[in-house]
C-alpha cells in the first residue's frame, strides 16, 4: 500500500511525457520543405526546414547550421505537404531572383526541386507566392527550442 503513491506519480509522470517522435535533422525519415527570404544589400537569408511531423528547424544569415524551432501542429504540417502537391511543385519553373527573394524547395529522393522569385516575377503564380508567405509567417511565430546547455 506504501508503493501505491509512487506507482501514480510514475503513471502521471510518464503520460505526461510527449508520445511525439523528435529527429535531428541529419536523421530525419521525412522529406522536407525548404522555405524562406533574403537578399538585399548584405545577401542576408533566412531559411526554415519543416518535416511532415511538425519539426521546424531555422537557418539564420551568417550562422552555419539550422537551429530547431517549436513544432508546428502534424496536422497543420501536413496540410502544407499536401498543398505542395496539389499546386503541382514539382512541375513548375521559377528562377528570378531580385533584390529580394523568396524561395521554396523540396527533395524527394532523386529529384530536387528550388523555385526562387522577388516581388515582380512573372513565373511565380499567386498561389506559390501566398503559400510561402503564410509558410513564413507560421515559421516566424515559433520560437527556438533551448538546448539543455543553454539552460545549465
Amino acid at each position: 500500500m506504501k508503493f501505491l503513491p509512487i506507482f501514480i506519480l510514475i503513471l502521471v509522470m510518464s503520460s505526461c511525457s510527449s508520445s511525439k517522435q523528435s529527429y535531428t535533422m541529419e536523421d530525419h525519415p521525412d522529406q522536407a520543405i525548404v522555405f524562406g527570404e533574403g537578399g538585399g544589400f548584405a545577401g542576408t537569408v533566412t531559411k526554415y526546414k519543416l518535416y511532415k511531423n511538425g519539426q521546424l528547424f531555422r537557418k539564420m544569415p551568417r550562422k552555419h547550421a539550422f537551429t530547431e524551432m517549436m513544432p508546428i501542429e502534424k496536422t497543420q504540417a501536413e496540410q502544407y505537404f499536401n498543398t505542395v502537391e496539389t499546386m503541382g511543385f514539382k512541375n513548375m519553373s521559377c528562377n528570378e531572383p531580385e533584390n529580394w527573394y523568396y524561395l521554396l524547395e523540396m527533395e524527394n529522393g532523386d529529384n530536387f526541386t528550388k523555385l526562387v522569385w522577388g516581388a515582380n516575377s512573372t513565373t511565380a503564380t499567386e498561389t506559390l507566392k501566398l503559400f510561402c508567405k503564410n509558410l513564413l509567417n507560421v515559421a516566424k511565430k515559433q520560437s527556438e527550442i533551448q538546448s539543455k546547455s543553454d539552460t545549465q
